[in-house]
């Protein structure tokens, strides 16, 4: 599986189906069969919708059960937040899905999507409410110091693990 990068617009059709940036199809590799995983964004993305592949939310199912304290109330709450309001998602061999109208109104997506890559995965936005994020992000961003990002993208690079 490659990764997902990049912003694309594109627009849903009468029934409410989208398609796929082609790229992230791609990306999906022999993962694209499996379907994807969306669900409600909270946090500071909240107006967003979260699309993971099937193969990534498996594995988060796996390790919330391995890992997580059934005893920790916050664990239970993250894990009934992200698996309640996940759905699962076929991907057409067109390449179109078809959100829900939950997921869609969640983000207050009505007409245009703006298919945003975040590495392992990817998330839609209502695209004017992304640009505003965006710009925000960005503000934040350039008020870290340089010598700070600097570090911070050094120690990522060079963990251990060659690129």
């Amino acid at each position: 599986m490659g990764f997902f990068h990049g912003k694309h617009e594109k627009v849903l059709d009468k029934k409410g189906r989208v398609s796929i940036p082609s790229d992230f199809r791609a990306a999906l590799g022999e993962d694209l069969d499996k379907g994807i995983y969306a669900f409600a964004s909270f946090g500071t993305s909240a107006n967003s919708v979260q699309v993971w592949p099937a193969l990534r939310m498996q594995r988060l199912v796996r390790k919330m059960d391995e890992k997580f304290d059934r005893l920790s109330l916050t664990q239970r709450k993250i894990a009934r937040v992200v698996l309640s309001r996940s759905r699962r998602l076929i991907v057409e061999d067109t390449g179109r899905i078809q959100p829900t109208p939950e997921l869609l109104g969640h983000a207050g997506i009505a007409e245009k999507i703006a298919f945003v890559g975040e590495g392992a995965t990817f998330a839609m936005w209502e695209p004017s409410a992304y640009e505003a994020y965006d710009r925000a992000l960005q503000a934040e961003i350039e008020a870290i110091p340089e010598s700070e990002t600097e570090d911070l993208l050094f120690s990522i690079v060079s963990g251990g693990d060659d690129l």
